[in-house]
């Protein structure tokens, strides 16, 4: 009688031939689908229609999706559609590739002054930092300190202590005349987004000069730069150095409302540039373990659209 033995490794032999190419069919419609998601992403980008090229824009931004970056470039260089150009400035600052950062800049240069050229700027800014190597934000001398600012100096002291420093590098600090020249434009929106792009490059002389205008600013203006000063500088410093401020009706407050003042005082007397360096800093820092479980759940969601 023939031994069972052969027919016992032939049956293995056929189910671990089945597991591979089970996971060799699931492999190829993964990577189907994450080849046509590309290809709708470009195509929505380039879209006749403004709801599609919104919508892909958008998406490319939060997801990072670098893959599509020559198609948001593009679209970012001949965009008339002012709403969707800041949408498109958004997506280039997120994807932070240098390649992205002249561009972005000159949009921003070309005006109109409004809601969207004051994105663009600070997109501008934070772009620069995302594209450096390292990041402005996050360079420090060599005794371990924040890198001070000199009063009147048009390029941070980095550019010193870092002579080797790469293109990024160079491309972020280019930015810093630039950007003074914007604290003196007679364009208020320019002149205000320059002041928060500036804070965000570490340039804290910026932040007295802002507060003095918010008061006297249009509502609409007061309201965008109150916004962008509280979210990732103004709060982040009140908190971090102890001194709480109410924020809530700030933005439509009068000139005379004391909290005005406050903050004032509160940034001549501790708006130091390490602080605003460390308050960035935590913002921007990268997790490599928060990142790795952020690419196993997009992962884990995109198995599952596949599968149900």
């Amino acid at each position: 009688m023939d031994s069972p033995a052969p027919s016992k490794r032939n049956r293995a032999l056929r189910r671990a031939v089945g597991f591979l190419g089970l996971a060799g069919l699931l492999l190829l419609a993964l990577h189907f689908v994450n080849e046509s998601r590309i290809a709708r992403l470009q195509a929505g980008v380039r879209s006749s229609d403004p709801r599609d090229r919104a919508k892909a824009l958008v998406y490319i931004g939060d997801e990072r999706e670098r893959r599509v970056l020559d198609a948001v470039l593009h679209q970012l260089e001949r965009e008339t559609d002012r709403e969707i150009l800041e949408k498109a400035g958004y997506a280039t600052m997120r994807l932070g590739d240098p390649r992205g950062l002249e561009l972005l800049r000159r949009r921003a240069a070309e005006g109109p002054d409004d809601w969207t050229r004051g994105k663009l700027i600070i997109y501008t800014a934070r772009l620069s930092k995302a594209a450096s190597d390292p990041p402005v934000s996050r360079l420090q001398s060599e005794d371990g300190r924040s890198p001070r600012v000199g009063q009147g100096s048009s390029r941070p002291v980095e550019a010193a202590q870092n002579p080797t420093a790469g293109s990024g590098t160079e491309q972020a600090l280019d930015l810093i005349p630039w950007l003074e020249n914007g604290l003196r434009s007679p364009h208020v929106w320019e002149r205000v987004a320059s002041a928060v792009a500036l804070l965000e490059l570490g340039r804290p002389e910026a932040g007295q000069a802002l507060l003095e205008w918010l008061p006297g600013l249009d509502a609409e203006v007061r309201k965008f730069a109150l916004a962008e000063f509280r979210k990732r500088i103004g709060e982040p410093m009140t908190q971090a150095a102890g001194q709480p401020m109410d924020w809530d009706g700030l933005p439509d407050a009068p000139p005379t409302d004391a909290r005005w003042a406050q903050l004032r005082d509160f940034w001549r007397a501790h708006a130091t540039p390490r602080l605003l360096h460390d308050v960035l800093v935590r913002q921007d820092r990268h997790d490599p373990d928060w990142s790795l479980m952020k690419r196993l759940l997009h992962g884990r969601e995109k198995v599952e659209r596949l599968l149900f």
